[in-house]
């Protein structure tokens, strides 16, 4: 589970932003929109959080930090070569930081201890990285790095509880590569599950990216699996009785998210035998079989997102979605949402989303929605709508567009 996520200096980010799924006392939805930790220095966490904010306000890069970070844990010790630099992009709408490093953070939670893992870089290398482990109240450092200028080298610091061969990791980390990962691939069985965490249990959807239609499709190819994508589609009143699965040779797209490429969001094609999801409708006793460009951009939407949003669900997983509610009728939206904190199960779901009638009713708590908006400098400000200290009951959304709590988009009159 995520407990929280820092960001710095990437894209329209410029001052630490941070996003907490950390629950305020409020009492409200406590017994379905919680998940009980049983940590003691922190109780309860939120099933989901909606960002809410007007467009090209930074929203989509808070995202974007996400699967950033995550990337570079997947690849920096086996697909970026000692000679490549990063594709990193910092706030350049100031000088200092056009110069500055990039920092990212993530605190989550493993089999009942938090840790805090972060690290910072430029284009050329990391510059640090650091792991903390928390099973009180009181940290304990696992290791801490820190580049070194007038050496050129990289300072490694370890605590004691970390075990195993940590000077012969230490010496086959490279430059742009994380400690993290470099020891895993050596098979340090003590932070594989904190590795393991990053790399399965969380997932993250971007807006504007070829859809990934991998999850869903092998779900549909087990029968144990299919019947929850076919109930996850009807739920969704789309009458659709069965999808099949058909393979054929063709051009294989895939979607990558290279930290080290020079488009970072790049869709490779390749020959190979691919998956084909067919959709099968009747209307009485008849019936026809529709390919997935023949359904609307609602219905793609949801079967990319069924396997991925049922995967989730059955493993304790988070998932961040970007712009959710695209091409999803609003009651649909509510009822993605509401399936999230009906679920006993530890499951998160964090999204960006412009639809405000979620603010109304039972979908959030107050301690769920965030905002999103930019200042004088151009420079994304994150903020939770507790700021404003609403009242319970408070209709939030005539407040939200009222302009009450900021994160509205600045409408001039157009001249024509």
């Amino acid at each position: 589970m995520i407990v929280d996520f820092t960001v710095s200096n990437f894209r329209s980010i410029k001052a630490p932003q941070t996003l907490s799924m950390v629950a305020s006392s409020d009492s409200t939805f406590e017994d379905t929109h919680l998940i009980e930790t049983k940590h003691k220095a922190l109780p309860r966490l939120l099933k989901s959080a909606a960002i809410y904010g007007p467009n090209a306000s930074g929203k989509s890069n808070l995202v974007n930090a996400l699967a950033y970070f995550k990337a570079l844990v997947l690849e920096s010790a086996t697909k970026v070569r000692p000679d490549q630099q990063f594709n990193i992009k910092p706030f350049l709408l100031d000088e200092e930081s056009s110069k500055s490093p990039s920092e990212f953070e993530l605190t989550f939670l493993v089999d009942g201890l938090r840790y805090q893992y972060g690290f910072a870089l430029n284009p050329r290398r990391f510059l640090e990285e650091w792991l903390l482990e928390y099973e009180f109240a009181k940290p304990r450092m696992l290791f801490s790095r820190r580049y070194d200028q007038r050496s050129d080298s990289d300072v490694y610091e370890f605590g004691p509880s970390l075990k195993g061969q940590k000077q012969k990791w230490e010496e086959l980390t490279r430059h742009n590569a994380l400690f993290l990962s470099t020891a895993v691939q050596l098979n340090s069985q003590q932070l594989i599950p904190i590795y393991g965490f990053i790399a399965s249990k969380l997932l993250v959807v971007q807006s504007g990216t070829h859809l990934d239609l991998s999850r869903s499709i092998e779900c549909v190819k087990r029968e144990e699996s299919k019947s929850a994508i076919l109930t996850y589609l009807n739920s969704a009143d789309i009458a659709i009785s069965d999808v099949a699965i058909e393979s054929r040779r063709g051009i294989q797209s895939k979607f990558t998210f290279r930290p080290n490429e020079p488009d970072a969001n790049e869709v490779e094609t390749s020959e190979a035998e691919i998956d084909i999801p067919k959709f099968i409708h009747k209307s009485g006793d008849i019936q026809a079989t529709f390919d997935l460009p023949e359904e609307s951009m609602g219905t793609q939407k949801l079967f990319a997102l069924a396997g991925h949003m049922i995967d989730v669900l059955s493993a304790d997983k988070t998932i961040v979605v970007d712009e959710l509610d695209t091409s999803i009728h609003t009651l649909l939206l509510e009822h993605i949402i509401s399936t999230f904190h009906q679920v006993e199960r530890s499951s998160q779901l964090i999204f960006t989303v412009h639809n405000t009638e979620l603010l109304n009713g039972p979908y959030l708590r107050r301690d769920q929605i965030w905002l999103v908006e930019k200042d004088k400098q151009q420079s994304t400000k994150l903020y939770p709508l507790t700021e404003f200290m609403p009242r319970k009951g408070e209709a939030l959304e005539r407040g939200y567009l009222s302009g009450r709590y900021g994160g509205l988009p600045i409408i001039k009159k157009l001249a024509i």
